[in-house]
């Protein structure tokens, strides 16, 4: 009874701080100590992680804050890091919030409470974790030994009272759950601290163009600290057409091609004199001065003598005098995003190049160093240069941040038929109000990726909500068109249909239930009921397993605080989808890891890429 009513207080707070948030932030340092003082359960993790989180983006709620109440956030955060006591979910809910309270701190106290939050999270670690509470626990002092009925004495330890624990116990047998735990909270502890040396998420964009004239001359990838780093370089395709090698600047004896010359061997440096040397010799001492009718320099000369102890080499000519303007890429691919330099070479030779003694050598080389730093490892194996490039672009299109696609229909008067809810091209007035609040709008045309939509089939424009580690796309069904063609609205099933989660505004008069639309596509809805012109009834439909992972399920609001009431329920429902969906095609294999976060998937990818790709 008591953690039910600790529950339920958890929850009203956190309906409080979407209805009264500026009389919430009053409260701000009572309702943190309290929060720190609470023993951590899993009846209460979630609640108390779905606070913090909405917390975290009342900036009254935490402006005045210092770095004790900062680490006392940490700290309570940190209490739900045990993968082996809670579930993925709490753990997915742990990352987000805390990355949310790193980004809200001052930078000068970040490092503090990113210590905080790690020294917290070895503590729950460290501690064993016992199945049953203190209170449930009896020694033998307390309770009699009871008779096994076969003769021998049984512990009172084994016998307990009240009602059995949250969670079931860790079996010492099962070595792959945990040895998968252990990798969940690594991969979980790397995306945070990843993060807290840069909070900011990139988002993946396509490469730059180039000319189609330029052609690449080399591409090398590496792998390092759960980074793939590759240099690219581009040069003019004439370039590369000629005989002879970009990258070597000397070939053996004996294989001269055409397009190179054959020099004579450089003298010793006894035999180097300067120019001005020539004053002082005699004509008889010129040897070679006349060749061809033209007098040569003593310098000129003695650059023509063979010496014994130089080997004949060949140097080609024509790439050191040839001018070519060459384009370097740098990517860098890891768990927040991608990012991406390109240098161009000077249009110009300087007006020392004559002086040069020796060519640049090529873009690829920014990354030889790389090879001996500790970690490092060279992708890309003969013959399989392909499957390399081909795990690479599907990398590119997982999206850094966490990506939502959320549906968005109006059920009209006396609308239950889904082909009715579909039909509809608009809605009343409070649901355009409702629609425009939920995000900025943009135009299908644009540059912006991973939305789904197709201009003129899904209509013009839309309307998305990006944060700082998230970005919501909303497939508005009132702003896609009906098209003749079309009939059955397929075009609008395949778009909000495939989604995890729909917005449902419901001014139809009848009960909204779970499953009334798209039944084979098993979607969650958050439904959003007017009551009277102020107010609105927000509650979820979905499966009772996802259900269970949601401590507000039900609220009812004013109606301009529902737009980011909806936006943080739509994000947590997702995510819960997609864990649900995740257990129930799960094989159960210690390499089946469920999802966490787009990060995580992300960084999946990259140990992936290395593992399948490293150089042999």
């Amino acid at each position: 009874m008591r953690t039910r009513r600790t529950r339920l207080s958890v929850v009203a707070c956190c309906v409080a701080s979407h209805i009264i948030p500026e009389i919430m932030a009053s409260f701000a340092h009572k309702l943190i100590d309290s929060l720190y003082g609470l023993t951590p359960s899993a009846s209460s993790a979630i609640p108390v992680l779905e606070l913090l989180s909405d917390t975290s983006d009342i900036h009254q709620f935490h402006k005045f804050f210092d770095e004790k109440q900062f680490s006392s956030v940490m700290s309570v955060i940190g209490n739900y890091g045990n993968v082996n006591k809670f579930s993925p979910f709490v753990i997915s809910s742990m990352q987000r919030t805390a990355m949310r309270w790193y980004i809200r701190a001052p930078e000068a106290k970040r490092t503090a409470i990113k210590d905080s939050l790690n020294r917290k999270i070895e503590q729950v670690l460290s501690t064993p974790y016992t199945v049953l509470s203190g209170e449930a626990i009896l020694n033998s002092n307390q309770v009699s030994r009871q008779p096994s009925g076969d003769g021998r004495q049984v512990s009172g330890a084994l016998f307990t009272l009240g009602a059995q624990p949250e969670t079931p116990p860790i079996v010492e047998s099962s070595a792959a759950a945990i040895t998968k735990s252990e990798k969940i909270l690594s991969e979980v502890r790397h995306v945070m601290e990843s993060f807290f040396k840069s909070p900011v998420i990139l988002e993946v964009q396509g490469d730059a163009d180039f000319p189609p004239s330029l052609r690449e001359a080399s591409h090398e990838y590496y792998y390092l600290n759960d980074t793939i780093i590759s240099v690219r370089t581009l040069v003019d395709g004439k370039i590369l057409d000629r005989e002879d090698s970009y990258d070597n600047v000397f070939m053996e004896s004996g294989k001269a091609e055409i397009g190179f010359t054959t020099p004579q061997q450089s003298p010793s440096f006894l035999e180097q004199r300067r120019r001005n040397a020539s004053a002082v010799q005699g004509a008889s001492n010129r040897r070679g001065a006349v060749v061809n009718g033209e007098k040569r320099a003593v310098d000129d000369c003695l650059a023509t003598t063979q010496a014994s102890h130089f080997p004949p080499r060949q140097r080609i000519t024509s790439l050191s005098r040839m001018p070519a303007i060459t384009f370097t890429q740098m990517i860098v691919r890891h768990a927040h995003g991608k990012t991406c330099w390109t240098m161009r070479s000077l249009d110009e030779w300087p007006e020392d190049f004559e002086k040069t003694s020796s060519i640049p050598p090529p873009a690829s080389s920014l990354l030889h160093h790389l090879s001996t730093m500790n970690g490092a490892v060279k992708l890309g194996q003969k013959g399989k240069e392909e499957d390399l490039q081909r795990s690479i672009r599907i990398l590119d299109t997982l999206p850094a941040m966490d990506l939502h696609q959320v549906g968005v229909l109006y059920m009209g008067p006396y609308q239950s038929e889904q082909k009715e809810i579909l039909s509809n091209i608009y809605g009343s007035e409070c649901y355009n109000r409702f629609v425009k609040d939920l995000g900025e709008p943009f135009s299908l045309d644009s540059e912006m990726r991973n939305t789904g939509l197709i201009l003129g089939k899904h209509g013009t424009y839309s309307y998305n909500y990006m944060d700082e580690l998230s970005h919501i796309i909303y497939a508005v069904g009132t702003l896609m068109p009906n098209l003749e063609e079309d009939p059955n609205f397929n075009q609008k099933t395949k778009i909000i249909g495939n989604n995890e989660v729909c917005i449902v505004w419901n001014e139809s008069g009848v009960n909204f239930k779970y499953g009334m639309l798209f039944k084979k596509f098993q979607q969650s809805a958050v439904e959003i009921v007017p009551y009277g012109l102020n107010h609105v009834l927000v509650q979820i439909h979905a499966k009772k397993e996802v259900c269970e992972w949601m401590a507000m399920k039900r609220v009812l609001l004013p109606i301009g605080r529902a737009p980011s009431v909806v936006r943080k329920l739509t994000q947590r429902l997702s995510v819960a989808s997609i864990m649900h969906n995740h257990e129930t095609r799960s094989s159960g294999s210690e390499n089946d890891l469920p999802f966490i976060s787009h990060a995580i998937l992300r960084l999946r990818k990259i140990s992936d890429i290395k593992e399948r790709n490293a150089e042999r």
